[in-house]
């Protein structure tokens, strides 16, 4: 994608942020900005283009109960595994301890030590988190959206059976326990279901 391209997305998401007064949100954005400097595993996109992506793709869902801490865990969900100068108490003190709480959830790694708290334990907390359910499904989305070309297929086969294992159950269990988000869920996981669909035909594809 092109930078001018990165450049509109940047500007529709801050001027979104703005519009709804959301401005927890705008330091989320300015925080997340500021570390996410460098390019995506294509080496061509720039790496904050992710968060944004993933922020606007929360906007166009119904039924998100909280929009706004939605959008601040979408930003800074990557922080705590990467930049091990970012804290918790960095997060609490920007933009609140729910949302702190909900990074915190969905990172299994805070300033490069392990959680080892193992998968089924991992999914299910993010499962028990109104924000990260939410935030941890459009990141998948967005994971199998863009691995094409610059994942190896057997890494997209993980992907793809990561996410039919524990992504897709995940998303089935927030929705028994957010039902007021059932509709963003049940989005989420139509998305995943028919990109995973899309994928496993490109690559029976290639490997013909």
């Amino acid at each position: 994608m092109s930078d001018n391209q990165y450049q509109k997305l940047h500007i529709a998401l801050q001027h979104y942020l703005y519009g709804a007064k959301y401005y927890r949100a705008l330091k989320a954005f300015d925080l997340a900005k500021r570390f996410h400097t460098g390019v995506r595993k294509d080496n061509v996109t720039p790496e904050f283009q992710h968060q944004i992506e993933i922020a606007l793709f929360i906007t166009t869902l119904k039924d998100v109960v909280n929009e706004e801490d939605a959008i601040v865990v979408a930003l800074l969900h990557d922080l705590l595994e990467d930049y091990v100068e970012v804290t918790q108490y960095d997060i609490d003190a920007l933009v609140g301890l729910t949302a702190a709480q909900s990074v915190v959830v969905i990172s299994k790694k805070i300033q490069g030590k392990n959680r080892h708290v193992g998968l089924d334990r991992y999914f299910n907390d993010i499962g028990q988190d109104q924000e990260a359910s939410i935030v941890k499904g459009c990141d998948r989305i967005r994971n199998l959206q863009t691995m094409g070309g610059a994942f190896s297929i057997e890494k997209q086969q993980e992907y793809i059976q990561e996410t039919k294992e524990h992504f897709l159950p995940m998303l089935k269990r927030a929705a028994g326990i957010f039902p007021m988000q059932y509709l963003a869920y049940m989005n989420i996981r139509t998305v995943l279901k028919s990109q995973i669909e899309l994928l496993e035909a490109c690559i029976q594809a290639e490997l013909k």
